[in-house]
């Protein structure tokens, strides 16, 4: 019969079980990296003393040779340079010929002076294969341009050369259709011959909507060009000539989405294409995979959540909380919003920022930011946020993980049943296993955070007393108003920097 105590054993090995699915669902199944590539971040076991090794290896092809060496520890057995070529001239005269022996001699010296581990570097490459291309659709370039407006010499940006959405017309000419290549057989390191394989550019099939004409590509309709599960299709848009509300109910489209009125409070919008909003955007869970246009605005709360993989364009933000992987065109400002974006953030002429915090990679343009009533405003530039973000869930699991392996030692001190101690061993062992890996997925995101140190802010009025400036986390506050300046970041100085712009 079962005790309280076999409850509470089975309990914590159903809940660690669940945390470490979580983990391996939110972030090792996407980001996890090799041992390989995180060598330099896993401890290495030092033995009491062991003789120096040479290991040679080949790619599964035998296109590549790569070399290891272990230097020797508390032992005379010393590798030479004599060795690592005799063991290298036993793979053959053709290996041995390809080889860099000036790279062998450094790595070798490296080793041997500095008793580094030399960790899998290439030393030599066989001939290389070129593919054979199949004939494939190149589609025109402009389908494929980022849809910006234009910033004018004067700083202020012209919405009246924004195309949003990539829509095309009846019998427009949409791409080419490539001739094959034939290829070229390759050479392994042990000399023999590799047929070229076929690599297929792109697969993509002509599909609803267009057709094919002495080799070009057309539309057969007016509408919006996309390629879906590798077909060229021009798309009808889902219009919605009212608003997104009670009648109409949360919107989730396979396409492009218009909406004539307003998307009402509280209501939902997933679209897998662009979205057109005619009115505004009031507070609403939004994930657009494509661009977003508002044209008169969006106005949020922290209830609620925009996301999107491309641009984002409207007329103002109020209390938002966005996410674009794009940049951000804002006609007449922003006002106490949370935004995140992976490019820039461009406000129109005579409009600014006032409170809240935006996380830009690439930088900011607008005319003012802050009030003269000392609204905090915060703009943190360079930082990748979905980096930043990844960082932050592998620290709160790594915490739980702790967290769970001490209440296993609790547990183990208490239990005196066989299996379940050996069940709660391989808990605790599993759970040490995943906070190695957090810590290995870690050290190799650090790298990727503060990935653009050349992010600015250029200001073209009035920067107030209260603006947070940070990049690269390097901090400034200012304490006092300055107009017309650009800041960016001094590198041999470590701090920030301000400049006036030229009138």
């Amino acid at each position: 019969m079962e005790t309280n105590k076999d409850f509470v054993i089975k309990d914590n090995i159903k809940k660690i079980s669940q945390l470490l699915n979580t983990i391996d669902d939110d972030l090792l199944s996407s980001n996890e990296i090799s041992s390989k590539e995180t060598g330099d971040y896993i401890a290495k076991t030092v033995m009491e003393s062991s003789p120096g090794k040479i290991s040679l290896r080949f790619d599964p092809l035998k296109m590549y040779l790569f070399m290891e060496l272990s230097p020797p520890v508390n032992s005379d057995a010393e590798i030479s340079f004599k060795d690592i070529r005799r063991e290298i001239n036993q793979l053959g005269e053709f290996c041995s010929n390809r080889v860099d022996w000036a790279l062998v001699r450094e790595l070798y010296l490296s080793s041997v002076r500095e008793g580094a581990f030399i960790d899998g570097v290439r030393i030599a490459a066989g001939l290389e294969v070129q593919s054979h291309i199949p004939e494939y659709f190149r589609i025109k370039e402009s389908l494929h341009s980022d849809f910006k407006p234009e910033v004018q010499d004067n700083k202020s940006v012209n919405y009246h050369h924004i195309n949003s959405f990539p829509l095309v017309k009846k019998g427009e000419f949409l791409g080419d259709l490539i001739p094959e290549f034939p290829g070229v057989n390759g050479q392994n390191l042990l000399g023999e011959e590799l047929k070229a394989p076929t690599q297929v550019v792109n697969n993509y099939k002509p599909g609803r909507n267009t057709t094919v004409h002495n080799g070009r590509l057309y539309s057969n309709i007016d509408g919006l060009f996309k390629i879906k599960d590798s077909e060229i299709e021009v798309y009808e848009i889902l219009e919605i000539p009212s608003d997104v509300d009670y009648s109409t109910g949360d919107i989730d489209f396979n396409g492009a989405v218009s909406v004539s009125g307003s998307i009402r409070e509280g209501f939902s919008v997933k679209s897998a294409g662009n979205l057109f909003v005619q009115d505004t955007i009031e507070p609403a869970n939004i994930i657009c995979h494509g661009d977003i246009e508002s044209v008169h605005g969006i106005i949020g709360s922290e209830k609620y959540e925009i996301e999107c993989d491309g641009s984002l364009k409207a007329v103002h933000i109020r209390n938002s909380r966005i996410k674009v992987k794009g940049s951000l065109y804002i006609k007449n400002g922003v006002i106490n919003s949370d935004i995140c974006s992976h490019d820039q953030l461009i406000i129109g002429k005579n409009s600014g920022i006032i409170g809240g915090t935006y996380k830009i990679l690439k930088g900011v343009k607008v005319t003012t930011v802050g009030s003269d009533k000392g609204a905090e405003t915060r703009i943190i530039l360079g930082v990748d946020y979905i980096v930043e973000g990844n960082l932050k869930k592998i620290n709160l699991y790594s915490n739980d993980i702790i967290k769970e392996m001490q209440n296993i030692q609790h547990s183990l001190g208490k239990c005196d049943n066989r299996l379940d101690r050996e069940a709660l061993r391989d808990l605790f062992n599993s759970l040490k296993e995943k906070l190695e890996s957090l810590n290995r997925l870690s050290h190799s995101l650090l790298p990727k955070l503060d990935i653009n140190d050349n992010s600015t802010l250029t200001v073209y009025g009035t920067v107030y007393p209260g603006t947070y400036i940070e990049i690269c986390h390097i901090q400034l506050k200012l304490d006092r108003a300055l107009t017309g300046v650009k800041f960016s970041l001094d590198k041999k100085r470590g701090c920030i920097k301000w400049e006036y712009l030229k009138r």
